[in-house]
């Protein structure tokens, strides 16, 4: 589930370490509700505005963003020497108090580390401003770990999808349009 719509909440929930769904969670984290937006048109209006990009839930990886880290993995089958294009959409927090950007990284490992990336959100969830990223890798066994990994601030993440592709690995992401691929389980 990569828009992390199961299980369903109806409110803001915080959590620490355990799963959601197929995911591993290390530390704090958050499932958001889309909360006065304007779902047809994927605006806000109000206070404590965010809307989720795909569905009405999000994941917002570690609760404490000022004195806390967390990340959230998933494990899923993959075919060796096969080409992968993981596509996700993030944004940074208004709750650590800044709207500015927010690094965090993003590993993916089989047999070995096949991709690990140091990225930044340009953007704040509580203002609707999402990065679609694009990064592709190589897997070198048939069980490979996505791990998305937050240090300091505050990240939220939504639409993760991972599918097969033809096009060789990239070095660095490739901002896209929306994912359109089916999300992981």
């Amino acid at each position: 589930d990569g828009s992390f719509e199961s299980p369903s909440y109806l409110v803001y929930t915080c959590m620490s370490d355990g799963s959601f769904g197929a995911w591993t969670i290390s530390q704090d984290y958050c499932i958001l509700i889309s909360n006065n937006c304007d779902d047809d048109a994927g605006t806000c209006s109000g206070n404590n505005c965010y809307c989720a990009p795909d569905g009405v839930q999000m994941m917002h990886v570690h609760g404490n963003c000022a004195t806390s880290s967390g990340s959230i993995s998933q494990t899923i089958t993959t075919e060796v020497g096969q080409f992968y294009e993981l596509e996700f959409m993030a944004a940074g927090g208004t709750w650590d108090g800044s709207d500015s950007a927010e690094q965090f990284d993003v590993t993916v490992s089989g047999a070995s580390t096949v991709l690990d990336e140091s990225l930044y959100t340009t953007g704040s969830v509580q203002n609707n401003v999402w990065d679609v990223y694009s990064l592709t890798f190589t897997a070198d066994s048939t069980a490979t770990t996505l791990r998305f990994y937050q240090a300091s601030g505050c990240l939220n993440l939504d639409k993760v999808y991972v599918s097969p592709t033809t096009a060789s690995p990239s070095l660095t992401p490739v901002p896209t349009t929306a994912p359109t691929a089916a999300p992981t389980t």
